[in-house]
């Protein structure tokens, strides 16, 4: 039996999971606590009418920094998921009848760009790429694989830290920086879309963000065989082999909080004694509700700065489309419009639809034949739009874009639907967002609550809201950091 305290995690999302394979693998006696009747967050799975699908996140990417969290684990990310990469992966589509994919190998998609746009084109998608992996090598070790970054800290690393600053162009801002650099407008649009990969604006996001590009052209993103639910589950068999417990339908009220240290857990209205908690919250929840008198700083900024939410449906197409690939991006006539809709908190009239072919994506076959087909529209976080579009019309608006362009049968049938209420509800004081804060400022990385709470002892974050970011890899890589802060001395 471990001689070391006991770690209760709150909420079995990819972070908390991640935080408990992490630290159970070292000794750790750990006991994972799930709102929910079912592990895995936002990368939830569904079954209705006897297919399951995935509700959530779609593509995994940054496969290296993955490897080092199994690892560390004492486990292969190969030997725990079976990644499927795509010759060809996602289909740009445009309102004017341009189209061009981008492939697994970043030669084969400047060669389909070259073909759709020009010489041109192809040639300053190139050049902005080396720009973007100039940006990622240098955040990836100082403001990614590393403890939330202040000031101060990057003071400390001295020149490498300066030198990393000066090298992720964080004073410029993702639009300005792409336009400057690339004058298709076709190519404009999609290096927009990277500031929705955590629910920003590219014209107030800071150009590091611009690093997107690197990470999903150069490095490439992968479908999971069996689908992306297959991720918390190989996370919680780790945690699960080496002792930890997962309790599901825990209602977690409070931080029990004494002399600012954490001493338990108030759950199911029972107080649950611990020296450590990891939150897998949103940091709204731990500031509303959890722990609301001990937060200060970055967590106390307003609702306002909060990241976009989304209308979700999944379809079920018995038809073929030679069209639709893995992914698909059908883009508006005017993409920025999109943008100035969802930030002045309206529903966009014209919105880009993204499409995953879960059964060509992750090989999820229904076992009577045709593609089950994920379709996502961002739309505003219910603190700036309490009142959206009805679930219905925007659904509908979904389902005919993707017809008329035809990536999707007339006769394809509706399974399932989700609203930005819906995700409120599910991840409480999230008001829907689906990252957390948006990184519209350029001191974004700066803003972010860390991993560790300098306030609360005890206290640590694990989460796509928390340091260093949304989306499935950074959610992962902040249960990491808050295991490696908690085991530290």
């Amino acid at each position: 039996m471990s001689d070391k305290p006991r770690i209760l995690i709150i909420g079995a999302g990819v972070g908390g999971l991640t935080a408990a394979a992490c630290l159970s693998s070292q000794g750790y006696p750990v006991t994972v606590l799930e709102q929910a009747s079912a592990l895995g967050g936002k990368a939830a799975q569904q079954e209705v009418h006897g297919k399951t699908f995935d509700t959530g996140p779609s593509l995994l990417t940054m496969i290296d920094e993955l490897q080092t969290i199994y690892a560390a684990c004492g486990e292969n990310l190969s030997d725990s998921l079976d990644l499927i990469p795509h010759e060809a992966a996602f289909r740009y589509d445009y309102a004017d009848g341009v189209s061009f994919d981008v492939y697994q190998n970043f030669e084969q998609t400047l060669a389909s760009v070259e073909s759709a746009l020009g010489a041109q084109p192809a040639l300053e998608l190139r050049s902005f790429v080396q720009y973007s992996q100039t940006i990622w090598e240098n955040a990836l070790p100082h403001f990614v694989m590393d403890q939330a970054p202040t000031l101060l800290n990057t003071l400390q690393k001295g020149w490498a830290g300066l030198r990393a600053v000066s090298k992720i162009d964080a004073l410029d801002v993702m639009k300005r920086a792409i336009d400057k650099k690339v004058t298709s407008q076709h190519l404009r649009y999609l290096l927009y879309r990277y500031a929705t990969y955590n629910g920003s604006h590219p014209a107030k996001a800071p150009a590091t963000l611009n690093c997107i590009a690197h990470v999903e052209l150069n490095l490439g993103g992968y479908g999971v065989k069996g689908g992306m639910h297959r991720l918390p589950q190989s996370l919680w068999t780790i945690a699960q082999k080496n002792g930890a417990e997962l309790k599901l339908n825990q209602n977690v009220s409070r931080i029990i909080v004494k002399n600012k240290r954490v001493v338990g857990l108030e759950v199911n209205g029972q107080e649950e004694p611990c020296e450590w908690v990891v939150s897998n919250a949103d940091w709204r929840h731990l500031q509303s509700t959890l722990c609301p008198e001990f937060v200060t700083g970055p967590m106390k900024r307003s609702l306002k700065a909060a990241s976009t939410s989304a209308f979700n449906a999944v379809w079920w197409d018995q038809e073929p489309s030679q069209k639709r690939l893995a992914h698909s991006v059908l883009f508006p006539k005017n993409y920025e419009d999109e943008f100035e809709a969802l930030f002045s908190g309206k529903n966009p009239s014209q919105p880009t639809v993204y499409l995953s072919d879960q059964t060509i994506n992750h090989h999820r076959q229904p076992s009577d034949g045709g593609h089950l087909v994920f379709g996502m529209i961002n739309a505003p976080d219910l603190s700036s739009a309490p009142q959206q579009k009805p679930t219905e019309e925007m659904v509908a608006l979904m389902k005919s874009t993707a017809v008329q362009r035809g990536y999707l049968s007339p006769n394809a049938e509706l399974l399932w639907s989700r609203n930005p209420q819906m995700l409120a509800d599910r991840f409480p004081d999230s008001a829907g967002a689906l990252y957390g804060l948006a990184s519209n400022s350029w001191d974004a990385a700066f803003s972010r609550p860390g991993n560790q709470s300098q306030r609360v002892k005890g206290l640590y974050l694990a989460s796509g809201t928390a340091h260093p970011g949304g989306g499935v890899p950074m959610a992962m890589i902040s249960g990491y950091l808050a295991a490696q802060a908690l085991a530290s001395p």
